[in-house]
């Protein structure tokens, strides 16, 4: 790319004249909004495309509109230059860090474009708006057109508009652009000077699995950045967009961010938009979502043990569960963990809130979903969620850590019961580690045993006896476990560490504390000691504890 006042590409005079009909009174289109990765997030700007010679460029200006707080108007005016079709015109918050990002100055600098990811773009002509990028009374944090760290580049072949669309738009998602120091030699670095007012490019039509399938540790798609064309059928709506899937089985689902779209659950439908990674979530963001027909049966749900559908392979298909306990009804924000035997699986409020009953058994369906570091069941609605009735029997420790004085006489320990039987229930208590010696240390009938009676939900107890020693030693340990449960009783928590806290103190003669080296400073200054004497004389402070202490 040439590096001067504009950067041009020649047009033919029919080229010019079909442009001018195509683009109507507007000779200036926006093409690019960007907000780079450098200090202070810069280079942040605009590329502005040349439909037509301007005789007169003052006919024309920006403005931003930052925050979702609505327009500010004009903020910047060109000046009275001529512009020739096909330039490509840089307007940029300022220069030093845009010529080191792209390698050349911009066209432009005013600080009405320091923009951040989150802002409106304004064209004006003659004080009316022609064309724009975003909603001026939306903040585009969280919207399908955010640009944070990222950039938007305008779709071949598309016109000026003063109603925005993401279909006009590719936009690769925010923070595409963290870490990189040069446009040219980012990953996915901003498209800059290949806008083609006639169209020009195609986009790659490919199938859900192609999309999501990877090998990659990070679970990114091999297509990160690549616009795109899938279709498949919607399985869910919500969360700013909906799922959709072309089969069944691992890699068979995406997501697809478009928060106007009105598709709904069984509407087939074909999208184009970037392929994006938000926070290790694959999504598309869609610039165009078509409704081929509506109705459809939509995909099975694909059966998975709690263990396996914490996969990269899941993530955004349509599964389902079964028999699973719940052994964690509040895990925080609104989530609940299920296991069916075979290992945790989080379930997920994205899509409907549900308050589940703790070791309660469930048959759960729900869309594969991750965030914040774990894979996630969502299901859809109260039809996704169904009690199986088969309620877990379930006898455990109140806690799995407990502590004592050695010089307490005892510590009773409570046993609790969940979903009593209608029979009566037993477990045993037994002696299965620890530091402390049994007879020594403290004294306990291993094994001793416990009896719920028939219905009853409540906890039952047993207790140790601590044995005083009147001898300093390190704490000491007993590590109990529970077994033998009858009625098929789940234990949980099925262990519990008790430690026996040493109440002896070691007194420290006075005169070992209170050494001194050669310059007379205290050898032991900052360090704690328990000393033991007698009070000599009164309190020595008007205003604190002093007195002399003597221990011989």
């Amino acid at each position: 790319m040439r590096q001067s006042l504009f950067l041009k590409t020649w047009l033919t005079s029919a080229v010019v004249f079909l442009s001018a009909i195509t683009f109507g009174q507007s000779d200036l289109i926006l093409t690019a909004v960007f907000d780079g990765p450098l200090s202070g997030g810069t280079p942040k700007g605009v590329e502005i495309y040349v439909i037509n010679d301007i005789p007169d460029l003052s006919l024309y200006g920006l403005g931003s509109a930052n925050n979702g707080g609505g327009t500010d108007g004009e903020e910047f005016t060109f000046p009275a230059v001529a512009a020739t079709a096909g330039d490509f015109i840089y307007v940029a918050s300022e220069e030093p860090q845009f010529l080191a990002w792209f390698g050349f100055a911009p066209n432009y600098t005013d600080g009405s474009m320091g923009i951040n990811g989150d802002d409106a773009i304004e064209l004006f002509q003659n004080g009316t708006v022609v064309d724009l990028f975003g909603d001026t009374l939306v903040d585009g944090t969280g919207q399908a057109w955010e640009y944070l760290d990222s950039w938007a580049y305008r779709s071949n072949g598309s016109s000026p508009t003063a109603t925005f669309s993401t279909a006009d738009w590719s936009i690769p998602g925010p923070n595409v652009l963290d870490g990189e120091t040069t446009n040219t030699g980012a990953a996915q670095g901003v498209p800059i000077g290949t806008f083609d007012p006639e169209g020009g490019s195609t986009i790659t039509a490919y199938t859900i699995q192609e999309i999501q399938e990877t090998m990659d540790p990070s679970g990114d798609s091999p297509l990160l950045g690549e616009i795109v064309e899938t279709s498949g059928v919607v399985t869910a709506v919500g969360n700013g967009g909906f799922w959709i899937q072309d089969g069944t089985g691992a890699w068979s689902g995406i997501f697809v961010l478009d928060g106007s779209s009105i598709a709904a659950i069984g509407d087939n439908v074909t999208v184009q938009g970037a392929v994006q990674e938000s926070f290790d979530f694959t999504r598309i963001s869609s610039s165009s979502t078509a409704i081929n027909s509506s109705g459809n049966t939509i995909p099975s749900a694909t059966a998975v043990s709690t263990a396996d559908a914490n996969d990269e392979q899941y993530e955004s298909v349509l599964l389902s569960i079964s028999g699973a306990l719940c052994v964690n009804a509040d895990a925080g924000f609104g989530e609940y963990i299920l296991n069916d035997g075979s290992g945790d699986y989080r379930a997920d409020d994205l899509l409907f809130a549900f308050t589940p009953t703790l070791f309660a058994e469930y048959d759960a369906v729900g869309i594969g979903y991750y965030s914040f570091g774990n894979f996630k069941l969502a299901p859809r609605d109260v039809d996704d969620i169904e009690d199986t009735g088969n309620n877990q029997l379930v006898v455990g420790f109140e806690s799995d850590a407990d502590d004592v004085q050695e010089n307490a006489g005892s510590i009773t320990i409570n046993v609790q019961i969940v979903n009593p039987n209608i029979n009566a229930t037993s477990v045993d208590v037994t002696v299965t580690g620890g530091t402390a010696v049994n007879g020594v240390d403290y004294t306990f009938t291993d094994p001793t045993n416990l009896t719920f009676p028939a219905g009853s939900g409540d906890s039952q107890s047993f207790s140790i006896t601590i044995n005083d020693n009147f001898v300093q030693n390190e704490d000491k340990t007993i590590e109990l476990g529970l077994t033998n449960a009858t009625n098929g009783a789940l234990l949980i928590p099925n262990t519990l560490l008790v430690t026996i806290l040493d109440n002896e103190v070691t007194i420290t003669d006075i005169a070992t504390v209170s050494e001194v080296d050669v310059d007379g400073l205290a050898v032991n200054d900052g360090l704690d000691f328990n000393i033991q004497g007698v009070v000599l004389g009164g309190n020595l402070s008007s205003t604190n504890t002093q007195f002399t202490l003597v221990d011989g």
